[in-house]
């Protein structure tokens, strides 16, 4: 008897960090900080997307890598992931260019 082949993909490292909610450094114009990690979209590793429905961002791929070790070692968190952003990325405050 042959095996039947799969319709499905192999589970990805990207299907690890599905579902998981992580909380962004900036407001959504909800006014929420969280994002729940969504499926890969063509050459991005995967995006984030706020509870009101809004595209909240793509997820880097140094990003994806550390979550993808970090969830299969401790295994998946209770809490959403803080994501920071380097202080040289950010914009510069009101008159800080005065």
């Amino acid at each position: 008897m042959s095996a039947q082949p799969s319709l499905f993909k192999e589970t990805a490292a990207s299907d690890l960090l599905l579902g998981l909610t992580v909380e962004l450094p900036d407001l959504c114009h909800c006014g929420s900080t969280l994002a729940v990690i969504e499926a890969d979209v063509g050459p991005d590793r995967a995006g984030l997307r706020c509870a009101c429905g809004r595209h909240r961002g793509w997820i880097s791929t140094a990003a994806h890598k550390f979550l993808t070790e970090t969830v299969k070692r401790f295994g998946r968190p209770t809490e959403p992931i803080r994501i920071r952003v380097a202080k040289t990325r950010m914009a510069a405050p009101p008159g800080a260019d005065a």
